[in-house]
């Protein structure tokens, strides 16, 4: 009885040790994607990412400098999708946000994504899912399936202003600085002048934003 119980606990933990490890991924060029968005709380060592409740939580977290996260649910087609969105400071921090094996993509890497598929004149559709955008569904030939998320700042969740619909970005950290703030891939439905659909920009640090990661 006491090897059954043994051999039972065992099965759980390989599960368990299988399904926080392992993730769905898609090869474009010479790159290993994950295909979701990063949803971890704990940092790369076992400790707690301090988990901002409410905008007051984040402004104080911002205000001392401290990683943190914010969740968001988005509803699209029908469907709800969970969403960490995290502040520089998690970015950034020593403890590792990245799962093993994994890291947060450099401006060079993303760039390189960008160029795999064809430059910014095409390569935005090919990221995107082929569902959920307020318009221009992608046809994700890449497999990225980039959802639309929103981003998060001092004035809560919103969207871009100069565009007049939801679900009409998504934006994502990268793990260096540039123009002043922290690198940003950012990714519209469509063109908005004088910017193509997909570039990388920047974005404050205290800003909340989806994290997609690359096999080391």
């Amino acid at each position: 009885m006491k090897k059954i119980l043994a051999i039972c606990m065992l099965a759980v933990s390989l599960y368990s040790f299988k399904t926080q490890t392992e993730y769905e991924t898609t090869t474009i060029g010479n790159q290993v994607w994950m295909t979701q968005n990063l949803n971890v709380d704990k940092f790369q060592n076992g400790e707690n990412i301090y988990f901002a409740k409410n905008q007051k939580a984040w402004e104080k977290a911002n205000g001392d400098n401290k990683p943190a996260y914010f969740k968001v649910t988005i509803v699209l087609d029908g469907k709800e999708y969970s969403c960490n969105l995290y502040n520089w400071y998690a970015v950034t921090d020593k403890r590792g946000l990245a799962p093993a094996g994994w890291h947060i993509p450099g401006i060079k890497e993303y760039k390189q994504l960008i160029e795999t598929l064809g430059g910014e004149k095409v390569a935005g559709n090919k990221l995107k899912s082929k569902s959920g955008w307020s318009e221009n569904f992608g046809t994700n030939t890449s497999g990225f399936n980039a959802l639309p998320v929103s981003y998060i700042n001092y004035s809560g969740i919103y969207v871009e202003p100069g565009t007049s619909k939801k679900n009409a970005e998504g934006l994502w950290w990268c793990s260096e600085e540039q123009y002043g703030g922290g690198g940003t891939l950012w990714l519209k439905s469509s063109n908005i002048s004088p910017y193509p659909n997909v570039g990388m920009y920047m974005s404050h640090y205290t800003d909340g934003l989806a994290i997609r990661c690359l096999k080391d």
